[in-house]
């Protein structure tokens, strides 16, 4: 199946990831939000505390992007399942240099060693 738009272009899955580095100033703990668009329509999104407490504005970020990527996953899969045809990247934005930085390079240095290795997925 090959649903296409009036553009004839093919359907499209986009996420915008968000993090406020220790939002809650009484655990200081930071705030993960993020928004999933099929097209332009939102179809998931959250905001929540993270799990545990992140050391910088570059890893609640960091934390924020792999919470979005594990959900476009699952929808990408969800789709998949359902025969539905999408563009080949999806694109996840992020507002954060260090962020993006870690995402891309699969190396980690010596400043990031602490990251927890279930956000290095992404």
């Amino acid at each position: 199946m090959k649903p296409e738009d009036d553009n004839n272009k093919l359907w499209e899955l986009k996420a915008f990831s968000d993090a406020d580095f220790a939002g809650d100033k009484e655990t200081c703990i930071s705030v993960t939000e993020y928004v999933v668009y099929f097209m332009t329509v939102p179809v998931c999104w959250r905001s929540r505390g993270q799990k545990s407490v992140t050391l910088s504005t570059t890893e609640a970020e960091y934390v924020a992007c792999s919470e979005v990527v594990k959900e476009v996953l699952f929808i990408l899969q969800l789709l998949r399942h359902l025969q539905v045809e999408l563009q080949l990247r999806i694109c996840v934005h992020v507002d954060n240099i260090g962020a993006i930085f870690l995402a891309e390079n699969q190396n980690s240095s010596d400043r990031t060693k602490h990251v927890d290795t279930r956000y290095h997925f992404v």
